[in-house]
């Protein structure tokens, strides 16, 4: 045992320590001049490359990409990983041996002050050679010329990402390291450590969306900070955003909160343990329990996961549980005792463990709470939405910056849920309200429901072209909201129907179409693009509006017009124009170095944060007649006279492809009644089925246009009518 007072200095001691561990600072210096300066000269060398001093957009590029680089320092961050835990096990690894264990206790040196002084060291080794590498890094960029790459502000935020991430990773490692009594089950241990909260909460989660397929979850925003080595990277990463102090200065506060934390867990339990462990696994036997199981239960799942990622089969996935839970029961066990001759030497908590985990599988599988098939009563819904990714429901609101958790690019009906959460700076719109309409989406959720109550293992195999996911949430009286992700056939028919009611019900038309939405925010409207279908395969497309007054004009027209576009009238036509209509909200977020990247390209997806995209239709003249009018050279459609040929590409079995010319005025006169331009299908209503054949159609001007056809009396046409 340590005695009670020292007769050594905090300072004699730590300087005679550190003598002691040269190779580690050797090491770390070595590795961090490697990971910063030197892969730095790598990298500007490779930029200058294919560097052109006399471009300026060149060099602006070649000096963002250097700051970036800086800032981030994806090497460093690896190397002051590994470093971490190389020290963290390496300085505490005499706690690992008996006769060095039993030779620092016996030193008039306090076990807490003996803890200060080696985690000191590692500190000290680590730290001070990582703010050379950073220094000396910065040099380098000087004397290649590129000083303006360096922003002290981010350089500062930085260096504090990459210190509070090292001693976040550090203090785990200390830990594991105390917590063990050998060397290597202490490294495994440290593993554990750093990711094992992450993996059993990614595990979990995504067990339960494969159980429960009603269940709305995503990651999240927390789950990353789970795993130590992430925190570091995701704080560097932060460092050169805009809202660097929210996104880095803050975290890397609270990790260094959390790290000290550790530190004094670590302290704790350096003080009370017991040097008689030294050499065994644990050196806490009351550990050994708990943290088997919570082992066992996450590696058990993540071999379920495995299974059923191969399979897509519920029994697989079981089958998988079981085989990881027992390999890895059996692992833990050798592990403990050091022998492989102990398989099974706790063999009654695994089979207890074992059986509890199987009865709760069982109940989840069954669904024994009507989790998934359960709804409100209709009576105590006050709002609702519906987010889906089928056509029935594609209604072209959608903003693209928002996503359900089926990872798929959806479309809304009314607004995405996760948009109650935003800022004031996105306006909320509010849940659609109408009392029709609410009934229509109930009768949705309810075929939804009605469909979890069978077998769901094999929910996504219904129909023949697959399921679509419906997103409902509903908000009741009592000020709660319920959400629930259900799964029906592609081809349901009904739910087409319930679609194209609730998407030309007049709430829906004066409160959620794009031209709802862009004329409500017409006066932070920066931009208005008139894209014609001659428009629509140029990379530089249409003809831009600027004039405010004129803006406003333009869309309080269109949205008086757009209240008569009725639903058979869409089943049966297809808009002849397109508007793109940007807000300054769109500008600032794409603002970079004075250019607005995107917004004059057509294949850039619309309807992301503060940018609309909105179908102009023959029957809407007044607005054609101003677009005319502001936008020169403007003509809605194909204008006659203006196409040279049309060529129909049909793709044989064999993978050939056969082309037919149409070059008769006649012939090109009647296919472009039918034509519409194959970028346009995002925002065309899901009423008005496009059979999807491929024409390329060639103007006067050399221009061409990839187009598809529309099926004016399509059996969805006659059913959505």
């Amino acid at each position: 045992m340590t005695r009670e007072s020292s007769s050594f200095k905090f300072h004699t001691l730590l300087l005679n320590c550190c003598r002691r561990q040269l190779p580690l600072f050797t090491l770390s210096l070595v590795a961090l001049l490697t990971a910063l300066p030197v892969s730095t000269i790598l990298r500007i060398q490779e930029l200058l490359r294919y560097w052109n001093n006399s471009d300026p957009e060149t060099r602006a590029s070649t000096v963002r990409s250097i700051r970036e680089m800086v800032v981030a320092q994806q090497f460093a961050s690896l190397t002051l990983i590994a470093l971490a835990v190389i020290a963290g096990i390496s300085l505490f690894h005499y706690l690992h041996s008996r006769s060095q264990s039993d030779f620092f206790g016996a030193l008039p040196v306090k076990r807490g002050q003996m803890f200060a002084i080696r985690a000191v060291i590692g500190v000290l080794a680590v730290v001070p050679a990582y703010l050379i590498g950073v220094a000396l890094a910065c040099g380098v960029c000087v004397s290649y010329g590129f000083s303006e790459a360096l922003d002290s502000t981010m350089l500062l935020y930085s260096v504090l990402a990459h210190v509070a991430g090292f001693l976040l990773v550090y203090a785990v490692s200390i830990l594991s390291a105390v917590v063990c009594g050998n060397t290597l089950v202490s490294l495994l241990l440290c593993g554990w450590l750093q990711f094992g909260l992450f993996a059993g909460i990614y595990a979990v989660r995504r067990l339960i969306e494969i159980l429960y397929p009603a269940y709305i979850g995503g990651q999240p925003p927390w789950e990353q900070w789970l795993a130590p080595p992430v925190v570091m990277i995701n704080l560097a990463g932060s460092a050169a955003e805009a809202n660097a102090v929210s996104g880095c200065v803050l975290p890397a506060l609270a990790s260094l909160l959390a790290a000290a934390a550790l530190f004094a867990l670590g302290c704790a339990l350096c003080r009370v343990r017991r040097s008689e462990f030294a050499g065994t696994s644990l050196a806490f036997p009351l550990a050994e329990l708990p943290l088997k199981l919570y082992i066992i239960a996450v590696t058990g799942i993540a071999c379920g996961l495995v299974f059923y990622t191969i399979t897509e089969e519920w029994s697989t996935m079981f089958l998988g549980i079981a085989i990881g839970v027992v390999l890895t029961a059996c692992l833990v066990e050798i592990v403990y005792d050091q022998d492989f001759h102990s398989l099974f030497r706790r063999w009654k908590s695994s089979l207890v463990f074992g059986a509890v985990l199987a009865a709760v599988l069982a109940c989840m599988s069954m669904d024994i709470t009507h989790w998934n098939s359960r709804l409100p009563d209709r009576a105590d819904i006050v709002g609702a939405n519906l987010t889906a990714d089928s056509l029935s429901w594609n209604c072209s609101t959608a903003d693209e910056n928002y996503s359900t958790v089926v990872g798929t690019v959806v479309t809304v009906f009314g607004v995405p849920v996760v948009r109650e959460e935003e800022t004031e700076k996105n306006e909320v719109l509010q849940p659609l309200s109408d009392e029709e309409n609410l009934d229509i989406i109930y009768e949705s959720a309810t075929m939804g429901a009605a469909a979890m109550r069978g077998d769901r293992s094999k929910i996504m195999e219904q129909g023949e072209n697959g399921v679509s996911g419906y997103q409902v949430t509903f908000y009741l009286k009592n000020g709660k909201t319920f959400r629930r992700q259900y799964y029906l056939p592609w081809e349901t028919e009904s739910m087409a129907v319930n679609g194209a009611r609730v998407r030309f019900s007049a709430e829906y038309l004066d409160t959620r179409t794009t031209i709802a939405q862009a004329e409500k925010r017409k006066n932070q409207i920066t931009f208005l693009t008139a894209v014609s279908y001659a428009d629509a395969d140029d990379a530089d497309f249409g003809r831009q509006i600027t004039n405010r007054n004129t803006i406003q004009s333009i869309l309080e027209t269109l949205k008086e017009e757009s209240l008569s576009v009725t639903k058979e009238y869409a089943a049966t036509h297809v808009p002849v124009a397109m508007l793109r209509v940007a807000t300054q909200e769109f500008i600032d977020n794409n603002d970079v170095d004075g250019t607005v990247y995107n917004t004059r390209e057509w294949r850039y997806y619309g309807n992301t944060a503060g940018l609309f995209d909105i179908p102009v239709y023959a029957c809407e003249t007044r607005t054609l007649a101003q677009l005319q009018l502001y936008a020169k050279g403007f003509a809605p459609a194909f204008s006659d006279g203006t196409v040279a040929r049309v060529v129909q590409r049909t793709y044989n079995e064999g993978g050939t492809v056969e082309e037919t010319v149409y070059s008769d005025p006649q012939e090109i006169a009647a296919l472009c009644a039918e034509l519409v331009p194959s970028f346009f299908d995002c925002v065309i209503d899901p009423v008005c089925a496009l059979n999807y054949d491929e024409y390329v159609v060639t103007m006067e001007d050399g221009r061409s246009v990839t187009c598809t056809t529309w099926q004016a009396a399509s059996e969805f046409a006659e059913a959505a009518a």
